[in-house]
């Protein structure tokens, strides 16, 4: 995340200050802090999407270099990983993010639009926007534990019939 943000979030910090010091942009300061938490929300984003993305791209060849390594060296490199991302975690941070995205992207430009019109309303916006970011949060956070349960039932179950199977015990399974 931190490359895609920061490679263009710098050189644009650098040419936007640039040109209003040149004359050529008439911006507050200001806007350059805005322009920072949008693009640091994008950023999450896009590393979101390619997380994913990139999981998927990777686990066939994952799969033949680790069973190459069996083959050649005796060595199953995965069973030493040290970096391992549940399923939980990955469904808390999709959904909570992809639920809070629209939302802090809405308020930040609703900030800048109060910025301009009347300062005056920005405590009480950020009052009520607070209180919705945190209901949000909630929300998303308990629709993820929820999503996430009604997939660690069946993964489990399926788990354990496996686990019947090599010791020998096969009966077919009720698929509800």
């Amino acid at each position: 995340m931190f490359p895609h943000f920061l490679g263009l979030a710098v050189p644009s910090t650098l040419l936007t200050v640039v040109f209003i010091r040149g004359g050529f942009l008439s911006i507050p300061y200001s806007y350059i802090l805005y322009a920072w938490c949008g693009a640091f929300l994008v950023a999450i984003l896009h590393a979101l999407i390619e997380f994913f993305l990139t999981f998927k791209a990777c686990h066939k060849i994952q799969g033949d270099l680790i069973q190459k390594a069996m083959e050649r060296y005796g060595v199953d490199p995965s069973s030493q990983s040290t970096l391992f991302i549940s399923l939980k975690q990955k469904i808390l941070a999709a959904s909570l993010f992809l639920a809070l995205f629209p939302i802090l992207l809405f308020s930040l430009a609703s900030q800048i639009r109060l910025s301009i019109t009347d300062s005056a309303l920005l405590v009480d916006y950020w009052r009520w926007a607070g209180a919705l970011i945190l209901i949000i949060t909630v929300l998303a956070f308990y629709g993820a534990i929820l999503i996430f349960k009604s997939i660690e039932g069946p993964v489990k179950e399926l788990v354990n019939r496996f686990e019947k199977v090599e010791q020998g015990h096969v009966a077919p399974a009720i698929n509800t």
